[in-house]
């Protein structure tokens, strides 16, 4: 997405709105054939169709028009509420390993272990613990 503002897409601005959704308004310039390019076509496509949209789009109305998988990134922290929304929504995928990470070293944070073997089952349990509230967050 770095190399596709950086040269493709002209005075961009992405508005959002709660209640609404999303705008993209800017212009694409030519598109260069790179090693990426399947990557950068299929982004290419989504920044394409939002700048044609001329009125407030959602996320359900965006995973409809282009039928590709959408991934959160960076989705630890942001709220099991906004991240149920995500779902509902249509994003196909969203990265949580940071709340895994986070969740282990809380873990060992609380106990004095003397062993590997009693790490090892401290990170397992609290990681479980953690995929275990986001199974809930996400009805799965």
């Amino acid at each position: 997405m770095k190399d596709l503002n950086e040269n493709y897409l002209i005075d961009s601005q992405l508005l959002t709105n709660k209640n609404k959704g999303y705008i993209l308004t800017g212009a694409v310039e030519d598109l260069k054939v790179s090693e990426h390019f399947a990557f950068e076509e299929r982004i290419f496509f989504i920044v394409k169709f939002l700048l044609d949209v001329e009125d407030w789009i959602t996320y359900e109305e965006i995973v409809a028009a282009i039928q590709t998988p959408l991934v959160l990134h960076g989705g630890s922290s942001s709220g099991d509420e906004n991240l149920k929304r995500c779902g509902l929504e249509g994003i196909s995928k969203m990265n949580i390993f940071s709340d895994l990470i986070n969740a282990a070293q809380e873990g060992i944070s609380k106990e004095k272990l003397v062993n590997y073997l009693e790490l090892k089952k401290v990170v397992s349990h609290s990681m479980k613990s953690c995929l275990r509230h986001y199974y809930k967050v996400f009805s799965t």
